[in-house]
């Protein structure tokens, strides 16, 4: 029988197939089937990197448009380049979203941690530019419900004490800050996630 025969063969091919399985899962002790195991366990990182980039490009996509990031039932857009408020603003509505409203503790965690990964701050759609100290969402006029201040702020400081727009700061440890809109800084977008209805905000 040929050797391309007895390879066809299904009584062949199950007992292989079950001698492979009885292989990998035994403990390899001497010199050859050290060698043999850390091949293994090669492939079967590699086996284990890929499934981490398929759940990890579906946690940053999840049916979200392509380079936004899905969380509780919305997605973020986290741009790559600075505007004022004003001009972060208008982009977002471009994009048919608006800058990013936080309401919760989880969703500002997950701002958090995704700007320090990024290494940027980011605009917020919070502002009091209509009355000092009245701090609002500027998309839906709804007061903050949630906030993270870093301690001591919003100051209002700088020379001309106009600093009316709030945005998460790396230089105090990520948490909330307010600068003047002007300033140019980079910005996030919320959606809703597709599907879902209106755009929805938090």
């Amino acid at each position: 029988m040929s050797k391309q025969t007895v390879e066809n063969n299904p009584k062949f091919k199950e007992r292989r197939d079950q001698h492979l399985a009885t292989l990998s899962n035994q403990k390899l002790v001497n010199v050859h089937d050290k060698e043999h195991a850390e091949q293994l366990n090669f492939h079967r990182m590699v086996s284990l990197n890929f499934l981490f980039l398929v759940i990890y490009a579906g946690a940053v996509n999840a049916g979200c448009p392509f380079g936004w990031y899905y969380f509780s039932e919305s997605c973020y857009l986290f741009s790559s380049y600075k505007l004022d408020w004003f001009r972060a603003a208008a982009s977002c509505n471009a994009h048919h979203s608006n800058l990013v409203i936080v309401e919760s503790k989880e969703e500002e965690i997950f701002l958090r941690n995704t700007s320090m990964t990024l290494k940027r701050g980011f605009w917020l759609d919070s502002t009091d530019d209509v009355v000092e100290g009245y701090w609002k969402w500027a998309t839906t006029e709804a007061n903050l419900t949630y906030t993270d201040w870093y301690p001591g702020q919003p100051s209002n400081g700088g020379s001309t004490h106009d600093e009316d727009c709030a945005h998460i700061y790396p230089g105090l440890s990520y948490r909330w800050n307010d600068v003047h809109c002007t300033y140019e800084e980079y910005f996030i977008c919320e959606d809703e996630y597709p599907g879902d209805g209106d755009n929805i905000i938090g």
